[in-house]
Order: C-alpha cells, then sequence, then structure tokens
C-alpha cells in the first residue's frame, strides 16, 4: 500500500505589468478538478500591497483547499474566517431582504439575526 500526501496549495502571486502602463497583481494556481494551471488578476487600485490581496485571496484558499479540510485551517486569520461565514450564510442578501420577509429556505437566518451579525462583525 503507498502512502500518499494530501496537497495543500497556496499559489503564487506576483505584480505584473498590463497595457496602458497599468500594473495588477497575477495570483496563480492549479485548478483541483482539472489539474491544469490558472490564472487570477486583481487591480493595483484596489489592493496596493502585497498584503492586501493576499488577505483577500485567503477565503478563496480555504475553498481551493476545501477537500482537504483538516490542511485548510493550517492558520487562517479571523478575517478570512468571518468572510467565509457571511458568503455562506448569505448575510448581505438576507440584509437586503425586508424585514419580516421569511424564505423558502429552510434553515435559512432570519432579517434581524443577519442584521445584528452584520453589526458585530
Amino acid at each position: 500500500m503507498k502512502f500518499r500526501r494530501q496537497r495543500f496549495q497556496r499559489g503564487t502571486l506576483r505584480k505584473i505589468a498590463r497595457a496602458n502602463k497599468q500594473w495588477a497583481w497575477e495570483y496563480r494556481y492549479q485548478d483541483p478538478t482539472t489539474g491544469n494551471r490558472k490564472s487570477m488578476f486583481l487591480s493595483t487600485e484596489k489592493f496596493p500591497t502585497q498584503v492586501a490581496v493576499e488577505r483577500h485571496l485567503e477565503a478563496f484558499v480555504l475553498k481551493l483547499n476545501s477537500d482537504n479540510p483538516c490542511l485548510a485551517i493550517l492558520e487562517p486569520t479571523f478575517n478570512a474566517i468571518l468572510d467565509r461565514f457571511t458568503v455562506e450564510e448569505r448575510l448581505l442578501e438576507i440584509k437586503q431582504q425586508r424585514p419580516g420577509d421569511r424564505s423558502d429556505v429552510d434553515g435559512e437566518l432570519s432579517y434581524s439575526t443577519a442584521s445584528s451579525y452584520l453589526s458585530v462583525v
């Protein structure tokens, strides 16, 4: 029996020149479903520093490695966990509804609960 190590990918990040003398961040990673390398481009205006880009990408990297949940929780920041919770629980979508409106989805949070969670976050 062969032992196969689970892989945790972080990807690579670099600053590259784009058209019209613009700069962008290129994040390269391997797509777990196809095995092909993919690129994601992020604006340097929105994310001026490498640290800002890495913080933004933390939630994406966690989802990228979600098949290996033990490895995905290596040392995420609290902000990455909050961002993922906000997206998965659809807090912003619920907040945009009118108070008192209920959705057809069982187990969805109410407007007041989503509002109070967002006020704390």
